[in-house]
This record gives C-alpha cells, structure tokens and sequence, in this order.
C-alpha cells in the first residue's frame, strides 16, 4: 500500500463564542425514574441511568429509548425503556444485582457502563418495531470475572415487553478474554460493541458484528456463529480501532468490516491487512473520492476496498487520530470534507478537502473527554452538515452554529458528558443527547415539528464514542 498527497494549510480558525449561536428548540426532556437508577462507581454515592440506546419499539414512527446498566463495567444485567414522556415501559433484570468478583475480593455490583457498550436498538425480524440485542450476564452467574466471558450469553428482547425472543452463546464467544500473554488489555478491552451489518446479502441488514477486545465474531439474526477473527494488533496503542465500522466498500450488496489495519470480507477472510501507525483509535464507511470508502483516523488516510490509500495525510499531520467523520461541513469545498481530532484527547479539529487539502484547523469547546464527535444533518440533505461535538454544533468554519439552551453541566470524567444520536428527519436531523452520569435525556432540533424515528445505519450504528 502507498500513496500520499501534497498538504496546504489555508487558514487557522478557532471556535466563535456559544453566545453568538442560535438555540436548537427542546423537543423532549425525559427524566429517568428514581426506581431504576443505580450507583455511579459501585459505592455509595449519585445515582445514575446508564449507557442509552434509542429505538422504535411500538413502530409507530416515534422514539422510545432503553437504559443499560452492567456490572464490572462491561457486562449488562439490568435494562429499563421509556417513552419520550418518561413513562416506564418496561424492566429487565435486577437493578440491585451483585455479584461475587472472581478477580479478587469483594462483589461487582450493577452500575454504569465503562463505555458505550453491547447492545443496539434494531428491528432485527422485519416486523416494523425495534428489538433490544443485548450482551447479558447469565442470570445463573454467581460470580464473574471483568477479563472473561465464559458467563454471558446474547439475548434478543422484544422492544414492546422485554421478554426474550432468542438467546445463544456460542462457544467461541464464551472463550472471549482479556489477556495478552497473561496480562490485562483493558484500553481496547472496554470498547464493546455490537452493531447490524448485512454479510449474506440479505434484502434488509440481518447479521450482527461484535467486537469483544481483539476479537470479531459474525453472527446471523438467529445468533449461529458465521466465523470469528481475531486481530494481530490490539496492544496500545497499535490497536485496531475501538468500535469497527461495516459498509459496503465492493459494491456487491454485502457489508465489508473495518478494523483500521485491515478490512474484512464479509465471509471474515481479510481484503488487506497492514499496520498504518499508531493510534487508529476511529474509523468508518463512507462516500469519498467516487466510491465508498474505508476512513481511518490513523494517519487520516482513505483506503479502498482493495487497500490501496487514496489519501494519507501522515503523522506528522494526526499525530494521534483520536475521532474521523466524513460530511459536506463546507459548501464551498466541492465534494465531502473529514473532520478529524487529530491531536488525541483535545479540542483540535483539521478541516479536509477530498483533494487531500487542509483547509483549516479550528478549536470546538473543550469537555469532560474531548470526544464524541458526530455528523449532523441540521439543515436536511440540501444544506451543509454541521459537527457535533460536546455539547454544541459547529459549522466547517469553526463557528457554533447551535447551542441546547437547558442542557445541564455534564458530570465529567471518561463518561459524564452528552453522547449524541442523531435522529434523521424529513426536514433535518433532531439530536438525542444523554449523559450516562446523569439522570435525563434530551432532544433537540431546529423546528419545533414532532421528533420522528427513521430507521436508519446512523442510529443503530451510532459511533457514540472512539
């Protein structure tokens, strides 16, 4: 693989002040019931909803969303979905459940996700409503170590009641562990995710992908295992990425699945394999340069489904491509831009042009983790995208283009700040924002028109956080 492009920098602009934005309308402020709330860290303190998932789960055409909690950080126990009104709908589990710590003394206890996690919102069977697809911790566990799997098993929930539809737990995913040469992984570890790809070929997206540490397991809508990979690069941080991306890079109707230092088939056999630098922390599937492409932050490189790099900035440009996303952020830029963190765990953002120009660098509003990057359609498909970043919008210039009036101070730390879903419309993305930390959930949009649910790749595959 080789390939790079020649740099400019045209300008350096730095964010405009908060004030000088337009207010988005507040659309929905649902606040959790104190009855389903659980401990922050596992000991006495604030209480806290969890990790947030949103989906149609009456297929009315309108959002309803699920709460998670875990215990050990990683292994969800407990689930609760609300409407937009805060009605509970429903629970699942044990909002007190403990359970005895194989890694030394004492007991894990059920509290906010380490990260977003394992489970998605997706209406797997077609029949027009959401289903919860869930990693779980087997009821019968007593105990359970944070470095192994061998006690969980995947559930599909009905998204109206809760009730199971299926579950399995194939044994290589049980033999999931943590362990490198004996020793704890924990910065990849923590990223799980599950997310909803199309592998057979199928008319709708029917296959599931999920990311366990180093490894990658596929499994069809009836979770029978269709293979596993496991990653040759984990230890940070020449890690793959933190969340894999699936898209259709072939054009052949079957999602390929991004690592960052190599592309899967959708059989798993790899497309290319290569190690491109340190920090691969993002990557994604999205148009760019007349085809649909493999985005990596590492580097900021493009690479085509046969690997070939259509576009490397190199690290001295992203010393530390902490978060990538692809979007029209600059009309006057023919063709869509990258919007890449290119300086790790700050507010630095590097504008790209598809011609591989830096048009410019620019400082959003510092938070809590400085990430949680995302693409939004603000203006519908006929304006330009605006970038989400913790917690306002800001245009391809650098300016705040809008604010959320009524948004609280985000707790702080890895996880207290407003994660970000977007939720296309006709007219125009609304944005669901949650702080796992916190005790509500909020969405935003430009009109005040009623929040609509799209089934839709950036819902369900929501990036939430690299």
């Amino acid at each position: 693989m080789a390939g790079s492009v020649g740099l400019l920098l045209s300008s350096l602009v730095l964010a405009a002040p908060l004030m000088a934005a337009e207010p988005a309308e507040l659309l929905a402020r649902i606040s959790v019931p104190e009855t389903v709330l659980g401990p922050i860290d596992g000991a006495d303190g604030p209480l806290a909803m969890g990790d947030v998932r949103v989906g149609d789960f009456d297929g009315d055409g309108t959002p309803e969303i699920v709460i998670c909690r875990s215990v050990v950080g990683l292994k969800p126990v407990f689930w609760a979905a609300l409407d937009l009104s805060g009605r509970l709908l429903w629970t699942r589990g044990d909002s007190q459940r403990t359970v005895d710590a194989l890694d030394g003394d004492g007991v894990y206890r059920t509290t906010v996700p380490q990260r977003p996690g394992s489970f998605v919102c997706y209406d797997i069977d077609g029949d027009g409503a959401s289903e919860v697809i869930t990693l779980g911790l087997r009821e019968d566990a007593t105990a359970t170590s944070q470095w192994h799997m061998d006690s969980v098993e995947l559930l599909v929930l009905d998204g109206r009641t809760g009730e199971t539809v299926r579950r399995g737990a194939p044994p290589e995913l049980l033999q999931a562990n943590a362990l490198i040469d004996d020793q704890p992984m924990p910065p990849n570890w923590v990223h799980q995710r599950i997310l909803i790809a199309n592998l057979r070929g199928t008319e709708r997206p029917r296959d599931l992908v999920v990311k366990l540490g180093d490894t990658i397991f596929a499994l069809t809508d009836q979770l029978e295992l269709l293979w596993t990979y496991r990653s040759a690069h984990n230890a940070y941080p020449r890690h793959n990425a933190y969340i894999p991306a699936v898209g259709d890079l072939t054009g052949d109707g079957r999602d390929e699945v991004i690592l960052g230092h190599a592309v899967l088939q959708p059989d798993g056999t790899p497309l290319w394999e290569e190690f491109l630098g340190d920090n691969m922390d993002s990557v994604m599937a999205a148009p760019f340069r007349g085809g649909h492409r493999a985005i990596l932050s590492g580097g900021g490189r493009v690479a085509s489904a046969s690997g070939r790099l259509l576009l490397s900035l190199g690290m001295e440009a992203v010393p530390h491509g902490q978060e990538i996303r692809c979007g029209d952020f600059d009309p006057s830029s023919p063709g869509p831009e990258l919007a890449i963190r290119y300086a790790g765990h700050t507010p630095d953002i590097m504008l790209v042009a598809e011609s591989g120009e830096i048009l410019r660098r620019f400082q959003v509003q510092g938070s809590p983790n400085n990430t949680g990057m995302e693409r939004i359609r603000w203006y519908g498909h006929d304006g330009p995208d605006l970038l989400y970043s913790p917690a306002a919008l800001y245009d391809g210039e650098g300016s705040v283009a809008a604010t959320f009036a009524g948004l609280p101070e985000p707790t702080g730390g890895n996880q207290g700040w407003h994660h970000c879903f977007p939720l296309p419309g006709p007219d125009g993305d609304a944005v669901l924002l949650y702080d796992p930390q916190a005790t509500e959930v909020f969405i935003y949009s430009r009109s005040a028109a009623p929040v609509v649910y799209t089934e839709s790749p950036r819902t369900y595959n929501a990036r939430l956080m690299d």
